[in-house]
Order: C-alpha cells, then structure tokens, then sequence
C-alpha cells in the first residue's frame, strides 16, 4: 500500500511538472515557429485553444508539486529512507518553483530569473529521469 501511494504520489509530481514545461513549450512554439504554423493552421487553433488553459492554471500546479512532494518525501522516508536522488530532484524542483514565484510576484521581472527558471526545469527533467532509474 504505501510503495504504491509513493508511486502515485510520484506519478501526480511528473505528470503536473510536465504540464508546467508544456506551457513553456507552447510559448516557444508560437514564438519560434510562426511560420510554421500560419501553414498549418490545424495545429495554430489547437495551441491557441491550449495556451489560455496553461497559463491560467501554471501557477496552480507548482504550488501542487510542492504540496505532493512533500507527501511524497514523507512517504519514501518513511518507508525506505532518505534517497540522494530524490532529494537533489525535489531540491531542484523547490528552486525552479521559487524562481517562478520570484517571476510571478516580483517586479520587474528580469531576463536571468526567467532564463535561470527554463534551465532549472531542464535540470529538474534530468534528475527526475535519474531518479527513477
């Protein structure tokens, strides 16, 4: 019972992390691929439908991978332990979510944090994958 709550708790964490970098994915593909979508326009009014949704609940799901990985941390250390990657995983991901919390609610908003917040996510997609395997 308890590893398979760690496993869902851990499940909830990837999946609303990765609708947070889908955010950042579409923001780039509208502002990168313009083109590219003016011929496609298919794929133009699926993100356009998309992007206000992601937006709107961005900041709704970070403060919720806080909230679970803290449930999850209790749950893994309770069961098996501390576990090293696990912990740089959550650190990393404390860190993206505050530099978020710092571009959200602090002004003005500066080019470092924004790029600092991109990169941390990228940091936290690697340890994620190292912490699981």
């Amino acid at each position: 019972m308890t590893e398979e709550l760690a496993e869902l708790t851990g499940g909830i964490i990837v999946v609303t992390f990765m609708f947070n970098v889908s955010f950042y994915l579409v923001k780039y593909v509208f502002s990168h691929y313009n083109l590219y979508l003016k011929k496609h326009p298919k794929l133009h009014k699926v993100l356009i439908k998309i992007f206000p949704f992601l937006r709107k609940y961005h900041k709704i799901a970070g403060l919720l991978i806080i909230a679970f990985i803290l449930t999850h941390f209790l749950i893994m250390f309770n069961y098996k332990g501390l576990s090293i990657t696990g912990l740089i995983a959550a650190s990393l991901m404390v860190i993206d979510i505050v530099l978020g919390v710092i571009l959200a609610w602090i002004r003005p908003k500066t080019k470092i944090v924004r790029i600092s917040h991109r990169f941390a996510s990228l940091a936290v997609i690697i340890s994620i994958l190292i912490h699981i395997i």
